[in-house]
């Protein structure tokens, strides 16, 4: 009764999510991986209070440049409980760090679902309209985060 059924699922990846996944790899990851961290881990080791959470990318100077992908094909219960994640993962970076959570520059990459009217794509929209701690960005404009890092020369601080 108290664990939620969608951590009990076996995960498993569609070939739609693999795409995806393959286009963040070859558009962001592979060009900033020797700049900031890549595909990193955060835990209560390097912010005491976050338990555990992967970024796709992440870097500091002066601010945060950071990136999370996240496909919508999950239910919209699922990407709620995600986005709040991964909100509340840049909250405690930038107490921790001592930073502005409006310097920050924080992206979730993520595809516009193909039923607009569905319950996952009224929440793609939500996002989309609501920009102040993370910018909604599909998976083809994934290099604007390559861009970003680069220009504010954003570095590994860990």
């Amino acid at each position: 009764l108290f664990v939620d059924s969608e951590d009990v699922k076996t995960k498993t990846v569609s070939d739609s999510d693999k795409a995806f996944y393959n286009k963040i790899k070859t558009n962001l990851i592979e060009k900033v991986k020797d700049q900031v961290h890549t595909n990193i881990r955060l835990d209560s080791k390097i912010v005491p209070a976050i338990n555990s959470y992967e970024l796709d990318c992440i870097g500091l100077n002066g601010a945060f440049v950071g990136a999370k992908s996240l496909p919508f094909t999950q239910s919209k219960d699922s990407l709620i409980k995600n986005v709040n994640a991964y909100i509340s993962v840049i909250a405690q970076l930038s107490i921790s760090y001592k930073k502005n959570l409006t310097d920050n520059y924080f992206y979730l990459i993520a595809d516009e679902p193909a039923q607009r009217n569905s319950p996952e794509g009224k929440y793609w929209n939500q996002l989309q309209k609501n920009e102040e701690l993370l910018k909604l960005i599909p998976s083809d404009e994934s290099e604007r985060v390559v861009e970003k890092i680069q220009s504010r020369n954003a570095h590994k601080f860990l």
